[in-house]
């Protein structure tokens, strides 16, 4: 007889907890289409090629290919060793991007959509990691161009869902990228993959701590002076819920002859932003700005958020995103920037059932 078992990195709920995790699912859904989000739902399975398209590294190592019974056996047959027709998706951002240069002549620009379904990442197996997972996510793509106002909205939908779930007090976190690309250029750091580099280690700052990310930047890896890391650190450390004061910190800078013309565009879009936030009614104390917020990927170019749980730090992000140029480049010579964010809602209910936040 075989033992009846799950697969490792799968998270399978009792009713109890399934009527918790579902009632956060409503709720979510609830705030999207509240904010005018209309439902959009991609096949579990894209093309391979079609998938990976913009992918590598990694991500391509992560991924589940799928592969009937038949087309296995021929390819064994004929020695085909060419990647399978078909892998389940990883994230819904490259599947919109899909679907919407597949279906751009049909959709009403600016194209706001929400969408909630399991994802699939051959992560490898220990607690806190899944191998399937929600994702709840909300994209407003433009046609050319994209006002930033989407961006002020977006943090809307984040505090009005996070008001709404009652998992605790919980901070929105806010930076605009054009601030670190402008201020790294002011100090003569301008290539744009080395800005790039710097991101990505400025990014590890609340996991490894300012002594690595100094170490780091001054040693043969990138060899930035010592003076010019701690400008950077002492830049990124700002973290005010005070606007006016971390507003009054960038104008210092942009009196600064030096300063780029990429930071006085980062600064003017975090005012218009912030201007447009206080529009939209969302409390001052339930954001705040933070400059070492860069998020990991590379393709966000303006608008940066990161919302955590004020009590439960060592939950980490639970609802991040931003601003790309460009969604669909790989599928569409159209221009298509946008602007979204993501609740990656598996990982969150486990981290609030461990924190016994959840009963269960």
């Amino acid at each position: 007889m075989i033992k009846p078992r799950t697969p490792p990195g799968i998270m399978e709920l009792l009713p109890r907890e399934q009527i918790a995790f579902q009632r956060m699912l409503d709720v979510i859904r609830r705030n999207y289409e509240r904010f005018g989000f209309l439902p959009v739902e991609t096949p579990v399975f894209e093309l391979s090629d079609v998938l990976l398209t913009k992918s590598g590294g990694e991500t391509e190592r992560q991924v589940y290919f799928v592969q009937s019974t038949g087309a296995l056996a021929n390819a064994a047959e004929a020695g085909d060793k060419a990647l399978p027709e078909l892998a389940l998706r990883f994230d819904l951002t490259v599947p919109l991007a899909r679907y919407v240069a597949e279906h751009e002549h049909d959709l009403t620009f600016p194209f706001r959509r929400y969408q909630m379904q399991r994802v699939y990442r051959g992560e490898r197996a220990q607690r806190g990691r899944f191998r399937e997972f929600y994702q709840c996510d909300i994209d407003v793509i433009g046609k050319d161009s994209l006002s930033v106002r989407y961006d002020a909205e977006v943090l809307a939908v984040i505090h009005a869902v996070f008001a709404e779930l009652s998992i605790g007090d919980f901070s929105i976190q806010l930076n605009n990228r054009k601030l670190l690309r402008g201020f790294f250029e002011s100090l003569g750091v301008a290539d744009g993959e080395r800005q790039l580099a710097v991101l990505r280690e400025v990014d590890k700052l609340d996991k490894r701590g300012p002594d690595y990310v100094r170490e780091t930047l001054v040693g043969e890896g990138f060899g930035i002076p010592a003076e010019q890391v701690e400008r950077i650190l002492a830049f990124v450390a700002v973290r005010s819920s005070s606007h006016a004061d971390a507003l009054a910190q960038l104008d210092a800078l942009l009196a600064d002859p030096a300063a780029s013309d990429t930071l006085k565009a980062g600064v003017a879009e975090l005012r218009d932003v912030l201007e447009l936030v206080k529009a939209l009614g969302v409390p001052d104390s339930a954001y705040c700005l933070n400059f070492s917020i860069a998020r990991g990927l590379d393709y966000y170019t303006g608008t940066v958020y990161e919302t955590t749980l004020t009590d439960h730090p060592q939950i980490g992000s639970i609802c991040s995103g931003g601003r790309y140029e460009d969604l669909a480049s790989h599928y569409s010579k159209s221009r298509l920037p946008g602007v979204g964010i993501s609740i990656g809602l598996t990982r969150l209910f486990w981290q609030l059932r461990e924190a016994g936040l959840i009963a269960g």
